[in-house]
């Protein structure tokens, strides 16, 4: 006589079968960056869609993330935003829902088990058409919005990631396929515990809307000074109220934020061009060159001229300090 197998108890067996799925989607994902990218570096591989790959740990880098949805095949990278860190590896998704001035560290590389990541840039009206069609009646409530969150991902999302990941655009046929993989990933993430707050993007109505307005303006005007009376009238709020939305969101407040956006301008025009410290302070905002240096040095840890010295030393090949 025969009998049916019996499943255990404590799912065991289910567990398991998930593990092996998710480490097969992951090995896939990595492998289809491996195959973009044979050497270190990072390409786009359609409009948007951008891939990684990085032999060694990285310094603390600034940056300005715009809104995006990033993940890892291999290794692990830090997000410090203001004083918070954020880490995630292959197994999280890192959310950005907000243009944010933010410091980067990939943490886990090695030439044999290089950092692969990917990074899809996200387009607030495609969030809220897929919303719309998910959700036409919009969701009962949205948790408080979030400039950067990090979560756990699935394998449904890494498998979507990868398709997206491997097609071609030179295809006729991958051409027409990409939205609709696009849109299936949308769907996916708008499925899992971060769907509510990749929804907040796609609405006009949300106070990520708003403060991306204030945002918008304050990287058009970052040298001129910060009048909160004229954001909080960009974002129809008053002077109160937009400031508390605009450090809930943000992790900062507006002047912390402009002063991040002034200095890492500042960092590329000493790296990029041949003007003196006393004109770039100029330039980005800062009548006080004591104030400059003083406020550079706090964010990178060593004064500006220092760092212009080192930039100087690298193009002509020279070290930086002298033995």
């Amino acid at each position: 006589m025969l009998h049916s197998a019996q499943i255990p108890q404590d799912n065991t067996f289910l567990r398991m079968n998930t593990m092996k799925t998710a480490q097969s989607a992951l090995q896939q994902f990595a492998n289809t960056i491996n195959h973009l990218l044979p050497h270190a570096g990072q390409v786009e591989i359609t409009p948007g869609v951008t891939a990684t790959r990085r032999h060694h740990t990285t310094a603390l880098t600034p940056t300005i993330y715009t809104p995006a949805l990033c993940l890892i095949a291999q290794g692990c990278k830090v997000f410090y935003v203001n004083k918070k860190s954020l880490m995630y590896d292959e197994s999280h998704v890192m959310l950005f829902s907000i243009n944010m001035p933010i410091v980067a560290q990939i943490v886990r590389a090695t030439t044999t088990t290089p950092f692969l990541g990917m990074r899809i840039n996200l387009q607030p009206s495609l969030i809220a058409e897929v919303v719309q069609k998910c959700f036409p009646n919009g969701f009962a409530s949205l948790p408080p919005p979030h400039g950067a969150m990090v979560h756990n991902t699935s394998t449904d999302i890494i498998e979507a990631a990868q398709r997206l990941l491997a097609l071609t655009p030179q295809s006729p046929s991958d051409q027409h396929i990409a939205p609709l993989v696009m849109q299936e990933l949308l769907i996916r993430l708008l499925y899992s515990p971060i769907g509510q707050h990749l929804a907040h993007i796609g609405n006009q109505h949300s106070d990520i809307h708003r403060v991306s307005m204030a945002i918008d303006w304050i990287h058009q005007h970052f040298h001129e000074p910060l009048h909160i009376p004229t954001l909080a009238a960009i974002t129809h709020l008053s002077s109160s109220a937009f400031h508390a939305h605009f450090k809930a969101i943000t992790g900062m407040t507006p002047l912390h934020y402009q002063k991040s956006l002034r200095l890492q301008e500042a960092q590329r025009l000493i790296r990029t061009t041949p003007l003196d410290i006393s004109e770039i302070g100029l330039r980005v905002g800062y009548h006080s060159a004591s104030q400059f240096s003083r406020e550079y040095r706090r964010m990178f840890g060593v004064p500006p001229s220092q760092h212009k010295t080192a930039t100087l030393a690298h193009h002509h090949g020279a070290p930086a300090h002298p033995a």
